[in-house]
């Protein structure tokens, strides 16, 4: 599996940025940093764990996600 441009970005960042954090926890502060939703973040935090672990392996492709 190629990797996605956002696991590249998100597992440099996890580096520096994760302290304490979860992974889940952490993939779901990205998202709300970077996901600008006028309709609200529900979506965010409605995702299941392992929805925010695929996102940050690159199992999940986030074009979908980031068009919404």
């Amino acid at each position: 599996m190629a990797e996605t441009e956002f696991k590249v970005f998100a597992q440099k960042l996890a580096t520096y940025f994760q302290g304490d954090l979860s992974l889940e926890e952490f993939t779901r502060t990205l998202f709300v940093k970077i996901y600008l939703n006028p309709n609200g973040d529900s979506l965010l935090y409605d995702m299941e764990a392992r929805t925010l672990r695929g996102y940050f392996y690159g199992e999940h492709d986030i074009t979908t996600f980031a068009t919404e």
